[in-house]
């Protein structure tokens, strides 16, 4: 497992790997979109989002002139005894580079100078061609999904297509590079380790010089006594091999104990991180039923306002001009038997007067003239109320006008692209919801991989 001070350097360096990523796309994103306080939101998302792709690129192109200045220093030169450890732990000493290809090398020639197995090394190095590979994808994802996301925002942009150029050739260089990498790892270093005795950690010079040395001082010490020099033999000789055995066994449980540890770490990483998923899952569900239910009856109580308004009208429109008309056949019954019984007293007034008073044919004239003009007052005031009767039944049709005016400008409200606008906003906002929900659902591959520390603890 890793010590407290191998977790803070891992973490340190993710987070000064992280810092000037943000910070440069950051810079290009203000580039990109000028005036931050004006702009709208989506200008903004798809700036930033194309100004992290281009950092991530140039970014890649400096680790990469990195590298292929590591590459030029020959860190495994060809006169090094790849066989000897002694030999191995000076060159050791010498590598103190903060590249990915010295840091590599560094790793495998700890490994191999602290008595691993040449194939426990060969699997170390596969082991760190493959972390590098699944560096280089996520890098590539991430890459894409902010390209998509500034294409979706702001079209057909000139920097979204020649991003995505610039993603593809990163790609390949980078591909190229690791080809180089893993072909000098294998020709350099893994090449040429020497084969070990079977079963054992140890080459055949290793356990010749552990059990020359022993000879050769159990020979200066007890050659004048066979007996001694027999048991001083065969004492360093079991000596030897049990080193050997404690090695093995030592090695085998650690690697047991590591793998254990980092199985159950990464299953109570991945229990967590689906229970998380549900959650926001139905999270999102609940947020879609709510959205579509609260829109629904918005739209319902709009509708059922605007009906109860235009019958009230229509109602109290109806009401009115049905009294009007009421009242202006009231007022002609009226006026008509009125003039009716003004003509029967008119025309039974003379005979009677002739017959009752004929000396008074003076007066009765004057009295006649006297009654025809009020009589035409009369009329001159009736026909005035007619007029205005008319004037009524003409504001009336005005009231009705303005009843199918409203009526049609409640059908032009909601036919209004604005109002179509609106409705296609929240449309989409549902299918992007829907669009995340399935996304989430998908399941996830865990892989479990073993890290550089562990193994160099191991």
């Amino acid at each position: 497992m890793k010590s407290d001070t191998a977790r803070r350097r891992d973490a340190c360096s993710r987070t000064t790997g992280l810092l000037p990523l943000v910070a440069i796309g950051g810079l290009f994103g203000y580039l990109l979109v000028g005036d931050v306080y004006t702009a709208p939101l989506r200008q903004l998302a798809a700036s930033f989002s194309l100004g992290l792709v281009w950092a991530y690129i140039f970014l890649q192109w400096a680790d990469l002139a990195t590298e292929y200045l590591a590459l030029k220093t020959d860190p495994v030169p060809l006169a090094l005894e790849v066989g000897d450890r002694a030999a191995v732990k000076e060159q050791l000493a010498k590598l103190d580079g903060s590249s990915s290809l010295q840091s590599r090398i560094r790793h495998l020639l700890q490994s191999w100078s602290l008595g691993w197995h040449p194939r426990q090394v060969m699997g170390l190095a596969g082991f760190q061609s493959a972390q590098a590979r699944g560096q280089l994808y996520t890098g590539v994802i991430f890459a894409l999904i902010l390209l998509l996301t500034a294409l979706r925002l702001r079209g057909g942009f000139q920097l979204t297509w020649g991003g995505l150029l610039a993603v593809g050739v990163t790609v390949f260089a980078r591909q190229h590079l690791l080809l180089r990498m893993d072909r000098y790892i294998e020709c350099r270093l893994l090449a040429r380790l020497p084969a070990n005795i079977p079963q054992t950690a140890m080459t055949a010079a290793d356990l010749a010089g552990a059990l020359g040395g022993s000879i050769q001082t159990a020979f200066k010490n007890y050659v004048p006594q066979p007996d001694q020099m027999a048991s001083a033999m065969r004492a360093a000789m079991e000596g030897a091999m049990q080193q050997v055995a404690g090695a093995i066994e030592k090695l085998q449980k650690s690697l047991g104990e590591g793998q254990g540890a980092l199985a159950q770490n990464w299953a109570k990483t991945f229990s967590s991180a689906t229970a998380d998923l549900k959650g926001l899952q139905e999270a999102l569900k609940s947020a879609a039923g709510d959205l579509k239910s609260g829109l629904a009856a918005t739209a319902n109580d709009l509708k059922a306002g605007l009906a109860a308004g235009a019958e009230q009208w229509k109602a109290v429109l109806q009401n009115h001009a049905q009294s009007l008309t009421s009242g202006t056949e009231q007022w002609k019954g009226m006026l008509q038997s009125h003039s009716q019984s003004l003509d029967k007293t008119v025309a039974a007034v003379p005979a009677q007067l002739a017959q009752a008073y004929g000396t008074g044919a003076g007066q009765l004239e004057t009295a006649l003239k006297q009654h025809a003009e009020q009589v035409q007052a009369a009329s001159q005031g009736l026909q005035a109320q007619l007029d205005r009767i008319g004037q009524l039944g003409k504001d009336i049709e005005k009231v009705l006008h303005v009843q199918e005016t409203v009526a049609g400008t409640l059908k032009a409200v909601a036919a209004t692209e604005e109002f179509r606008q609106t409705l296609e906003t929240l449309r989409k906002h549902v299918e992007a919801s829907d669009a995340l929900l399935r996304e989430v659902a998908k399941p996830r591959t865990i892989r479990l991989v073993e890290s550089e520390g562990e193994v160099e603890k191991s």
